[in-house]
């Protein structure tokens, strides 16, 4: 019997994360672009990111995250992630980094 690949559990395509809402408008193999909305103020911008995947962690209690696709913790923007206030910069971004 041969061995099976387990695919990491993908992004969420649409979730609300610090009092934002992150919608996924695109995505390649190796990147994504998402449309956030602050709740309070509205405002729209935009997230481009390379998609990493996280390990599987057991945690002290015993419990286990698997495998996933991350999105982008704050330090990682300006090196792996940008926020862009115009939709067809992100775009651009988005097909530069999935090259």
């Amino acid at each position: 019997m041969a061995d099976q690949v387990t695919l990491p559990v993908p992004l969420k395509t649409d979730f609300t994360r610090k009092g934002v809402r992150c919608r996924q408008l695109a995505r390649t193999d190796k990147a994504a672009l998402y449309e956030v909305c602050r709740d309070e103020s509205k405002q729209i911008g935009y997230e481009v990111f390379l998609i990493k995947v996280a390990r599987e962690h057991t945690w002290p209690n015993g419990n286990v995250t698997p495998e996933h696709e991350s999105y982008p913790g704050d330090n990682a923007f300006g090196r792996t992630a940008w926020y862009m206030v115009n939709l067809k910069a992100a775009q651009k971004r988005l097909k530069e980094l999935s090259k």
